[in-house]
C-alpha cells in the first residue's frame, strides 16, 4: 500500500519542464490552523470544511483557485521524507511560506498544506 501511495504521489508531482505539463488536484476538504505560541506547532482548528477547489501544480508554481486566486512561486525544495515533500515558496505579495505535499496514509488522497509564520491551512485532495 505504501508503494502505491508513493507511486501516486510521484505521478501526481511528475511535471517536466520540457513538456510544460500541469498536474491538477481537486481539494475536497479544507482545514485551517494557527501556530501555538508556546510549542511552535500548528494547531488545526476543528472539523475540516467541505470544498471543491482546483489546484494546479507546475514545475515552479502552484495556483489554488479558491474564492481568491492564490499563486505561489517555488524558491527551493527544503526536504523530502516518506511523509511528503516540503518547499519554500513566496506568494504574489512577497510573503514567504512553507508548502507541503504528501500522501494521506490509508487512502489514495494527498494533502497540500501552506504554512506561514502564524497560521496555516490544509487541503485534502484527489488526483484530477
Amino acid at each position: 500500500m505504501k508503494n502505491l501511495l508513493a507511486f501516486f504521489l510521484m505521478l501526481f508531482l511528475s511535471v517536466t519542464s520540457f513538456a510544460q505539463q500541469t498536474a491538477h488536484a481537486r481539494a475536497k476538504l479544507f482545514t485551517v490552523g494557527h501556530r501555538d505560541t508556546y510549542s511552535g506547532e500548528i494547531v488545526w482548528n476543528g472539523t475540516p470544511t467541505e470544498c471543491n477547489i482546483l489546484i494546479e501544480i507546475k514545475e515552479n508554481d502552484v495556483v489554488i483557485w479558491s474564492k481568491e486566486k492564490q499563486h505561489y512561486h517555488n524558491l527551493y525544495k527544503m526536504q523530502e521524507t516518506s511523509d511528503g515533500v516540503m518547499y519554500r515558496m513566496v506568494d504574489d505579495n512577497g510573503n514567504k511560506c512553507n508548502f507541503y505535499i504528501g500522501p494521506i496514509e490509508g487512502s489514495e488522497a494527498v494533502f497540500i498544506a501552506i504554512e506561514y509564520n502564524d497560521y496555516a491551512w490544509m487541503y485534502t485532495c484527489i488526483n484530477e
